[in-house]
């Protein structure tokens, strides 16, 4: 880095020397206006980035405003969206998630981030009915009841025939009830 910083030293040295300031000041703007969409946009997404973390253990109407702001900073940029997405997925905001990858599908552009970021928001595809009712058993421990739900639906879909899968229904809450868990309101 310090033969960087001398080279351009060196080359500012001489094209000061040989230059008008003015020559200067324009080049130094021109790039100033070309770098600065993107030193902006940047600092967009990592304020949208911190609001998403701080909205761990605040209360729901302060985490509704936080997730606002944060779609508000990045708009329908896809990379910012990627970002959410991804910082969502982190803090088990799932609804969040799912928000910002269904906002950059709708802007169709990436199209393969959209498809990454699903598939790791559904999680990997069942392999083994057993390892599905062992995750299914831990999430309604942990009292995920809807991402409980949803494994125990994708377990269903693709072994149908096997009857474990009504015990995990009957230890179920009705939808809608009893979501507790990052990603949700808590309680009702």
């Amino acid at each position: 880095m310090h033969g960087l910083a001398s080279l351009v030293r060196s080359v500012v040295e001489i094209l000061r020397d040989t230059l008008p300031p003015w020559v200067i000041l324009l080049a130094a703007s021109v790039v100033l206006v070309g770098v600065l969409p993107s030193y902006l946009r940047g600092q967009r997404r990592a304020l949208a980035r911190r609001r998403i973390s701080a909205m761990a253990g605040v209360p729901q109407p302060e985490a509704d405003r936080l997730e606002a702001e944060a779609f508000r900073l990045v708009g329908s940029d896809p990379d910012g969206l990627v970002v959410l997405a991804e910082e969502a997925t982190r803090h088990g905001r799932e609804a969040v998630a799912r928000r910002a990858i269904d906002s950059l599908a709708a802007t169709g552009r990436r199209p393969a981030q959209v498809v990454r970021l699903a598939r790791g928001l559904s999680g990997p595809d069942p392999r083994l009915p057993e390892e599905e009712a062992l995750a299914i058993d831990r999430l309604l421990a942990a009292g995920l009841a809807d991402a409980a739900r949803r494994r125990l639906d994708r377990a269903r879909a693709r072994w149908p025939d096997l009857p474990d899968w009504e015990a995990f229904e009957v230890r179920l809450p009705p939808e809608g009830e009893g979501a507790t868990g990052p990603g949700s309101p808590g309680p009702r």
